[in-house]
């Protein structure tokens, strides 16, 4: 990069900091409360970036499941990363592409049939489409959720068939559930239940996880203090705060649970989210943009076939 900064002065410059303190702790949560200082940005203020001389070198890496493609890019490095990051000036940037066939390898479906998920049918329809592509995979699955009620309800609807094991986050340790889908890849017949922190850093090549379903687009909640900070700078900065805050965030989080699917050139497999504004939304092209580059279909039959075949 031709303008950078090393880590400690980095570190030095966080702008415009708030407290947070998050929501007492209750039975649909297993966050401890806790007080939290946290930086609504982490870039320079205004005017401080251009003082840092360009002799000070920096490598800034960015991980490889955020979405690449969702801004206007320099060599692949979105712009609003960069701009977060307070590199307003010249900058380099590069990116090293996949070593995956994800066009070949995966498909990813968007059933358009189901309820809006503000709609009180959702959750019940959500459920059987979900109990049926479990199914169609034999287990072999990894269902992520965007809250632990909706991850506890749709568990208890799926283990009412009885047609597979089903496991949640809290009933067991992490390591033991990601062992479980890992250990049965052969045979199938397991089905991992779980909330965001299982959107990240869960790695199971080969057949253990050939499904990878989602609940919902994952828009950060309005009452989330740091993303309400957020929203509030972007607007005060004349920005529009769902186009700047809530789609970015939202197409980091999908691309990261999506990421959960691909883990060897051998694998193959189903992103199935389960919500059909990805496929009708206004916005639906800046997410789906940001996704690794699936086949993409809306015919649940085709999904049922695909799983078959693979799995078999």
């Amino acid at each position: 990069m031709s303008r950078a900064v090393n880590p400690p002065v980095f570190a030095s410059y966080q702008r415009a900091p708030i407290h947070v303190r998050p929501e007492p702790a209750s039975t649909t949560s297993l966050w401890n409360p806790s007080d939290e200082v946290v930086p609504v940005a982490v870039g320079f203020p205004h005017g401080e970036y251009a003082a840092v001389p360009d002799t000070t070198p920096a490598v800034v890496m960015y991980q490889p499941t955020s979405p690449w493609r969702f801004w206007p890019t320099n060599a692949g490095v979105p712009t609003l990363t960069a701009a977060r990051l307070g590199f307003t000036g010249e900058w380099d940037g590069r990116r090293v592409a996949s070593p995956f066939d994800f066009r070949e390898q995966a498909l990813l479906y968007v059933p358009r049939h189901l309820p809006d998920p503000r709609n009180a049918s959702y959750p019940e329809a959500m459920a059987k489409e979900l109990h049926e592509l479990i199914v169609a995979a034999g287990g072999r699955t990894l269902a992520l959720f965007t809250s632990w009620r909706a991850m506890e309800a749709a568990a208890e609807a799926c283990a009412e068939h009885g047609e597979y094991k089903v496991l949640r986050q809290g009933a067991s340790p992490r390591r033991t559930l990601v062992d479980a889908l890992r250990d049965n890849a052969e045979q199938g017949g397991v089905a991992v239940f779980a909330t965001m922190g299982f959107w990240t850093g869960v790695d199971v090549p080969g057949q253990g996880v050939s499904l990878v379903t989602i609940d919902k687009i994952p828009f950060p909640r309005p009452n989330e203090p740091l993303h309400a900070a957020r929203r509030d700078r972007a607007l005060s900065d004349g920005q529009d705060a769902f186009q700047t805050v809530d789609l970015p965030r939202a197409a980091l989080l999908l691309a990261q649970g999506s990421g959960r699917l691909i883990r060897h050139r051998t694998d193959r497999g189903v992103v199935a989210v389960l919500d059909k504004r990805l496929a009708t939304a206004s916005y639906r092209k800046a997410i789906l943009d940001s996704l690794p580059p699936f086949k993409r279909t809306i015919d649940a039959k085709e999904v049922r076939d695909f799983l078959h075949a693979i799995t078999a």
